[in-house]
């Protein structure tokens, strides 16, 4: 019975830590979003409007960066991607959805 417990809770404690790494996922997304609409405003000679972006330390995040990212920008909004996040990689889609890779 212990054995059984113990498979259980450690199942619900990685789909938790997998939920909360995936909120990291779309408030990087979000933060990022911010950015580039700032760096318009602002007239900034680095705009991000069009790029992808591979560096995770670009913008400035409450608690951690990804481990690594290719994300790709288009009018100003997030069109796809990869990013990982403390060992999960989850695929960016256009139309919001993020979903884990592995």
């Amino acid at each position: 019975m212990k054995i059984l417990i113990k498979v259980l809770d450690d199942s619900f404690v990685k789909e938790a830590y997998q939920t909360a790494t995936r909120n990291s996922v779309f408030g990087y997304i979000a933060a990022l979003e911010k950015e580039i609409i700032a760096r318009e405003l602002r007239g900034d000679s680095e705009s991000l409007s069009n790029t992808t972006i591979t560096n995770p330390d670009l913008i400035d995040v409450r608690g951690e960066n990804p481990d690594s990212l290719q994300i790709n920008v288009s009018n100003g909004s997030v069109v796809g991607g990869r990013i990982v996040y403390n060992g999960y990689a989850f695929r960016i889609y256009a139309n919001g959805d993020v979903v884990l890779e592995n």
